[in-house]
């Protein structure tokens, strides 16, 4: 965390303190609620630096047409082949269709509907699809429910999870703490290295800041609300 994020815990947990007065509120009710509030806000600020919509594709597209390839990843090329029936042959460019146990032929198109689809082609095409859906992946890593309980994850449209929550509580005091582990998985680790850019640094400290002047301007809201009431009697 840069010294800008740093910062703003500080100043983040200062405003937490005088919720905590003002509310007569425990540390135990007060920060489920709010730190999944700053888990949102978290998650809309990582929410404009994403790519914008097809912007991926467009850029993957181009470097195509320069003469540069896209890597396919293992996991989309079993999806394609397993949708036509075929399975890729390791180090090859071939894609070698089985008939049950029996090998047939080894070919590189099939032909649905009365067209021949490259099945090359339709791995690009699923691989840049993929990656488009990924755009906000750093926004859904930081999304929890409403409140946060002892132990919650926040997991991708597929499944595995991106990242952990945790209330913890000792010495009398109570925090949420976000985890990424980058050692869990690939997901997980893509998420460590996003966050650690500048881009995911700044993100972090304006979601703090935000959390922040969210409870500063409700405690205001309150006081003049209060002031209005004894003003009236």
């Amino acid at each position: 965390m840069n010294l800008s994020a740093q910062a703003e815990v500080e100043h983040l947990q200062v405003a937490l303190n005088r919720y905590a007065e003002f509310t007569r509120k425990s540390p135990g009710e007060i920060i489920p609620k709010k730190g999944v509030d700053l888990s949102y806000a978290l998650a809309a600020r990582l929410r404009t630096i994403a790519p914008a919509k097809g912007s991926i594709r467009t850029a993957q597209l181009a470097a195509l047409k320069a003469g540069r390839g896209v890597k396919v990843r293992s996991r989309v090329e079993r999806a394609v082949a397993a949708k036509f029936g075929a399975h890729t042959a390791i180090g090859s460019d071939q894609v070698r269709f089985f008939a049950g146990k029996k090998r047939v032929k080894s070919v590189t198109e099939v032909t649905r509907k009365g067209k021949r689809l490259n099945l090359r082609a339709l791995m690009v095409q699923r691989e840049l699809s993929v990656r488009e859906s990924g755009s906000k992946f750093l926004s859904i890593s930081a999304r929890y429910p409403r409140r946060l309980n002892a132990s919650q994850v926040a997991r991708s449209r597929f499944g595995p999870a991106i990242s952990e929550a945790k209330i913890i509580g000792r010495n009398n005091e109570t925090a949420a703490v976000f985890t990424w582990e980058g050692s869990q998985g690939e997901l997980p680790a893509s998420a460590v290295h996003g966050l650690n850019k500048p881009k995911g640094q700044a993100a972090i400290a304006l979601a703090l800041r935000d959390s922040r002047e969210d409870i500063i301007g409700w405690i205001n809201d309150k006081n003049q609300e209060n002031a209005r009431k004894a003003n009236l009697r």
